[in-house]
């Protein structure tokens, strides 16, 4: 069986999800790539609960919240992430990517990432880098390339990848996805790529994200979906929309998946809010998380 260390060994991740033909053009394109769905809003569902809303949804796997008040504590995950991969092994759906607060080499964050390499899940989600106005801003910058090469080191021995994610708001680094680019340039694409966010470049790029998804092309390790749209001709505020009725449009999505037609998809239902839901709540979030997942099947279908 090829495994992801062997993968590596090659000298390029196939769970990373760059575009092959640039990257590595002696292995083929996958086509379709993967479609996951993050469950933050179903954490409450058990995991065979979980296997099951997958199949009725469509996907082919799930981003899991590894993470204080996510579906898994990182202090449990030695015990509970093994029990998660069995149950959607059962209806064969993966684990695709483990969402984290990690940002540094710690004691905690390698023995987290020692988990999940032992289960050859092939991705994790970084935590966000935050400015300061009280801080220099190239002190921090510094800081950051420090805390992100550590980290690919990391990431390299213990045969991983690590996803950044870019996030609008100007509290975050990476809002401007050059930014964390001119960090990433000097490391390998196996180690950290980025989680490149539709809405979130949309909302911070405006007419100007053509332009970045051209630069950023082969680093994207993962495409994000979700979408918004303005509340109001002077608003700066975004209202979270189910799929195709915001921003981000065929035409966007189309556009990014022609330049890393490899990359995996994960789908994003903010519209439902950012807690876990209980109840009959949780079924009409399924039923989002279906709707949605048909509009992007038909887009990539395309």
């Amino acid at each position: 069986m090829i495994t992801r260390r062997k993968i590596l060994g090659y000298g390029t991740a196939l769970a990373t999800g760059l575009p092959f033909r640039s990257t590595a053009p002696w292995l083929p394109a996958i086509k379709p790539p993967p479609l996951m769905i993050f469950e933050k809003v179903l954490q409450n569902l058990p995991p065979r609960a979980l296997a099951d809303a997958l199949v009725e949804i469509g996907a082919d796997g799930v981003e899991v919240a590894v993470r204080p008040g996510g579906r898994i504590a990182p202090v449990e995950a030695r015990q509970r992430i093994p029990e998660l991969v069995k149950a959607l092994s059962r209806q064969d759906k993966k684990l695709l990517v483990a969402t984290t607060n990690i940002t540094s080499v710690t004691s905690e964050s390698r023995q987290l990432l020692k988990v999940l390499a032992d289960h050859e899940i092939p991705h994790y989600r970084m935590g966000y880098y935050r400015w300061s106005k009280k801080r220099d801003w190239n002190q921090q910058r510094l800081a950051v390339e420090k805390q992100v090469t550590e980290l690919a080191d990391l990431n390299r021995e213990l045969g991983i990848t690590a996803i950044y994610q870019n996030h609008a708001g100007n509290k975050y680094y990476g809002a401007l996805v050059y930014e964390m680019l001119s960090i990433l340039s000097r490391i390998g694409v196996a180690e950290i790529g980025l989680a490149l966010d539709l809405r979130h470049l949309r909302a911070e790029a405006g007419l100007s994200w053509p332009t970045l998804v051209e630069v950023a092309a082969n680093r994207i390790g993962c495409i994000y979906v979700k979408d918004a749209r303005w509340q109001g001709s002077k608003s700066q505020q975004l209202e979270n929309v189910p799929l195709g009725n915001g921003f981000v449009d065929r035409e966007m999505f189309e556009q990014v998946r022609r330049r890393c037609p490899a990359a995996p998809i994960s789908l994003h239902v903010e519209y439902h809010g950012g807690k876990p839901l209980e109840g009959p709540a949780l079924q009409q979030a399924i039923d989002s998380f279906r709707l949605d997942t048909q509009t992007l099947r038909q887009w990539m279908n395309n």
